[in-house]
């Protein structure tokens, strides 16, 4: 009978050795498992909307000690510095190029009290980072070639202010803004196969076109290099002569336009035009025009005085985005390690109708178009693929509705409908059961961010609003024409007190989320609180640069 039992069953110090093993094998496998369920889930990359595709202009004013303009920051340019978990479900996999997620949200507005409901809409695809390979390309770059490109990065041309003594240059004294332009044009060219067509044009107050759109041999690249080293900065800022030459180029261009090709301008320039037109209505109209014959535009501003009030009117243009850079490094980031993605929108005049008789969109974040929502109606021009990190969460890969309640049912439909970059259009629908709670929740730490960054960005841009009011014609001169000039970083008692409230509640809000990239906000949070008194210290330097006209 011994014998029997030792032939079927354990002794008990048996089958502790057993669980151990069992234990340390799983110890070991788990993170491997998690990691390979992971990267079986989202081998993919997602989407992010066009416009702003950053806000680097934002953060590099306040940490050099300047006031930003309000247009420099954005939902959508803060949402594209940030992952997003879109809202795919455990085991689901994007179906299509284009697959929306939705989420829900209720959260109470910390500087309100008020409770406000949410859903975000995650921008997915199934589309493999291996596969992944952009259209053949007709490329022309446009080169702001003006005196200000001769200044620094961390420097105003206009204003007569310096950096903060003691900060640490992010460049060299002698390295100008034009140098490094020309120098990761040069890097952007080893991007360019050899099917791809590439044009050089170059603006100051005046416009000329030392290489026009032709095939990037390697003979036509080896010229271009050595040409481009030789640039130097000279004379005003045409920008309308630049825009206009560069749509130019495609009118004479006989090689194939449609198809297989994606045709792009790459404009660059710290966006201060003084001479020729400098309404910002007129030059995106022109970019506007030559986007409905499939040329489309990428913007990149240059430096701490890039004038976002004149470029962030793209954000709306159909296949359009653009750029801040305040580095050499930012620079090889943007038209290098994200070159692929900056040049080839692949969906485009998205729409997303809500059908509720409980609900209408009161706001939209995350969009440049948010201004045409309506009601029942969200639009979004363009979208641009995006890579995904290791939890399988996606850059930029949100768009946050804000609801307003009208009724007592929660239940929505919500329909999308949008445009393939070769035309072909799609939609789809989806029923969302929504209940606006009477406490907050939360579906995921994805929708629960954008609505983090969403009141980051409003209430950024309330303050700034509010100290260049209180600063009236102190500020003004940059309103008359487009050249940017330098005001200190301020901040009133008031928006102090806002702001400090704000903290509070963003630190409380990382701690949930478990994202410590969101510490750069309080940061530059803690930069802006730093920065006492209002705007009579400006009085006596405001009343001496008077008298000197």
């Amino acid at each position: 009978m011994i014998s029997e039992r030792r032939r079927y069953g354990f002794t008990l110090l048996e089958f502790i050795i057993v669980v151990m093993i069992v234990g340390v094998l799983a110890a070991i496998a788990t993170p491997n498992f998690r990691k390979a369920r992971m990267q079986a889930r989202r081998p993919t990359l997602g989407f992010a909307v066009g416009g702003a595709m950053d806000a680097m202009n934002f953060r590099e004013n306040i940490e050099q000690g300047y006031l930003p303009l309000p247009s420099a920051i954005t939902t959508e340019g803060i949402y594209n510095e940030y992952y997003f978990d879109t809202g795919m479900k455990e085991g689901e996999e994007a179906k299509q190029l284009f697959y929306p997620t939705y989420t829900a949200a209720v959260s109470r507005n910390p500087l309100t009290g008020e409770l406000e409901n949410y859903i975000s809409v995650g921008l997915n695809s199934n589309l493999e980072v291996t596969e992944f390979k952009r259209r053949k390309l007709n490329l022309v770059v446009v080169l702001d070639i003006s005196g200000s490109m001769g200044s620094q990065f961390n420097q105003y041309y206009y204003g007569g202010q310096s950096p903060r003594a003691g900060e640490q240059q992010k460049i060299a004294s002698n390295r100008s803004m034009l140098e490094i332009a020309g120098e990761n044009i040069i890097n952007m060219l080893a991007h360019l196969n050899e099917d791809d067509n590439f044009g050089l044009v170059l603006f100051d107050d005046s416009v000329q076109v030392p290489f026009k759109l032709s095939k990037a041999d390697d003979n036509y690249k080896n010229r271009l290099r050595n040409y481009i080293k030789g640039l130097q900065p000279r004379g005003s800022t045409n920008m309308e002569l630049g825009i206009k030459e560069g749509i130019k180029q495609y009118a004479s261009f006989k090689n194939e336009q449609k198809g297989d090709y994606e045709n792009r301008i790459i404009f660059l320039t710290d966006a201060m035009p003084n001479t020729g037109s400098i309404n910002s209505e007129d030059l995106m109209g022109l970019a506007a025009a030559a986007a409905k014959n499939r040329i489309h535009t990428t913007f990149i501003g240059i430096g701490l005085a890039f004038n976002s009030d004149l470029i962030n009117r793209v954000a709306t243009i159909s296949g359009a985005n653009y750029y801040s850079v305040q580095s050499a490094e930012e620079f090889r980031e943007r038209l290098d390690e994200n070159f692929n993605y900056m040049v080839c929108p692949l969906v485009y005049n998205l729409s997303l109708r809500l059908e509720s008789t409980g609900y209408q969109i009161e706001k939209v974040y995350g969009s440049p178009d948010s201004s045409a929502a309506t009601g029942e109606l969200m639009k979004v021009s363009s979208l641009f693929p995006s890579p995904t990190n290791e939890e399988g969460e996606t850059r930029g890969g949100l768009i946050l509705l804000r609801l307003k309640k009208t009724g007592h049912t929660g239940d929505l439909k919500l329909v999308v409908n949008y445009e393939m970059n070769d035309g072909y259009p799609c939609s789809a629908e989806t029923k969302v059961a929504f209940e606006g709670a009477e406490a907050e929740y939360y579906e995921n730490t994805g929708i629960r961010k954008g609505i983090l960054l969403a009141r980051y960005a409003e209430l950024m841009q309330g303050w700034i609003c509010s100290e260049r009011r209180a600063g009236g014609e102190m500020y003004s001169r940059h309103r008359e024409v487009w050249e940017n000039e330098s005001v200190k970083l301020v901040a009133s008692a008031e928006n102090r007190k806002l702001i400090q409230t704000f903290k509070s509640y963003m630190l409380g809000e990382i701690q949930q989320i478990n994202d410590q990239t969101l510490n750069r906000e309080i940061t530059l949070i803690d930069r802006i609180l730093g920065n006492s008194g209002f705007i009579a210290q400006f009085k006596e330097e405001y009343e001496r640069s008077q008298a000197n006209l």
